[in-house]
């Protein structure tokens, strides 16, 4: 994520506070991903 983005964004999904997170949790290779930050945050992340 670009320094652009994140000022956007307000936060970085790649810099979690629970340290290096699994990207798994929300990038699905025969799914539609998810935002695995949505169950607590509410930032309107659009995840490709």
């Amino acid at each position: 994520m670009t320094a652009h983005l994140e000022s956007e964004a307000g936060a970085n999904p790649h810099d979690s506070h629970y340290g290096e997170m699994e990207c798994p949790l929300c990038h699905k290779m025969h799914r539609e991903s998810e935002d695995y930050c949505a169950w607590c945050h509410a930032f309107g992340w659009e995840i490709r």
